[in-house]
């Protein structure tokens, strides 16, 4: 039973910080240009969080690419430093595709069985110290859990409590016609792990 304690706090540190057990410091690079999708356009911030739910649970790298703005950035909980999309891709798919990380661990199931809006979008302040200045961004905190379940073991991490999605908005072709579809500019992390 000594052994949970100190799993907990190994998967702790490994997922709230930038040099996670998924970190793709030693690894090859992930093309990150998405592909052509197969995914129609968002067209509004809620249905590209209906998106967001099912290719996460999914594990579906190439939507995941796809509903990703090019300038997106992850803020991590506390002082550790955000990083841009060709990390955010890099981590995923370790996680989408059953790659070991740090420690061998790997990631053999994702559900997400909370993630319930808090308020309504709201326009981002153009003082945001990360989202400010993009145009058409918006914002709205959600509260999450998210249960990531390890391969060969009888354990799960949960990553349970606030995030803070921001969004914008894109020109893209879509059946013939340009459309504003909504992608994720980022993700402000302040969630607790268990």
């Amino acid at each position: 039973m000594k052994l949970r304690p100190v799993l907990f706090v190994l998967l702790l540190i490994a997922f709230t910080t930038t040099g996670c057990i998924f970190s793709p410091d030693d690894d090859p690079v992930v093309q990150t240009t998405p592909p052509e999708p197969e995914l129609a356009p968002a067209l509004t911030a809620d249905a590209l969080m209906s998106d967001y739910k099912d290719i996460y649970e999914a594990r579906d790298i190439d939507d995941y690419r796809y509903i990703l703005s090019e300038d997106y950035i992850f803020v991590p909980k506390g002082d550790e430093v955000a990083y841009n999309y060709d990390t955010e891709i890099n981590i995923t798919n370790k996680m989408f595709t059953e790659i070991a990380g740090e420690g061998g661990i790997v990631i053999s199931n994702i559900v997400i069985s909370l993630l319930d809006p808090q308020g309504v979008w709201r326009a981002t302040p153009d003082d945001d110290p990360n989202f400010g200045g993009f145009p058409n961004s918006q914002y709205r905190q959600y509260e999450v859990n998210f249960k990531f379940y390890l391969s060969g073991e009888n354990t799960v991490f949960q990553s349970t409590g606030f995030v803070v999605y921001y969004v914008t908005t894109v020109e893209e072709q879509h059946e013939g016609s340009t459309v504003e579809a909504y992608k994720f500019l980022g993700t402000k992390d302040q969630t607790n792990g268990s």
